[in-house]
């Protein structure tokens, strides 16, 4: 879980760059771009995606059916936890801010040009799936590296009582 919030913020603020230009320039270009790169159905898309990642994960880890009720509950209210706390609607002024600082009006302007071509356009409509293929793959990584994670943990911890014994 923790992977996949963090995989939302990379995502979002994963561009750092120098700021030029004047400041009003860069927040209307910086608005006109999250507008044009679709931002608000890009996080709803990851979202849904997190949900279905979360119903699988229920379902897998053997949980026991009748608790599965009580289990799909808590999944609703921590994605609708998310997308309270940073999701677009929380976000888009600081996001559009992040863009605004990072990229002079000439490249939030370049930026626009390349999202509104066929390619650009093409990239917008991918991303969503793209963000979602991305998330799975490093979910199941993620799982493996928690596995190791503990066993380190237990591993540690066993020479640590060892050591005051």
């Amino acid at each position: 879980m923790k992977k996949i919030v963090v995989v939302i913020f990379l995502i979002i603020y994963g561009s750092v760059g120098v700021a030029n230009g004047s400041d009003l320039d860069r927040n209307k270009y910086a608005e006109e771009l999250l507008l044009s790169m679709k931002m608000d159905r890009v996080m709803e898309t990851m979202f849904n995606g997190i949900r279905k990642q979360m119903d699988l994960q229920v379902r897998k880890n053997g949980i026991k059916d009748k608790h599965i009720p009580v289990m799909d509950e808590h999944s609703k209210e921590l994605v609708r936890i998310m997308e309270e706390t940073i999701g677009w609607d929380a976000q888009k002024n600081e996001i559009m801010t992040i863009y605004s600082e990072a990229f002079s009006s000439e490249e939030l302007k370049d930026m626009l040009v390349f999202f509104k071509s066929p390619t650009g356009a093409k990239y917008i409509d991918k991303m969503p799936e793209l963000i979602n293929k991305s998330t799975a793959a490093s979910q199941s990584k993620m799982q493996l590296f928690q596995l190791k994670v503990k066993n380190l943990n237990q591993e540690t911890s066993m020479k640590l009582r060892e050591m005051d014994n």
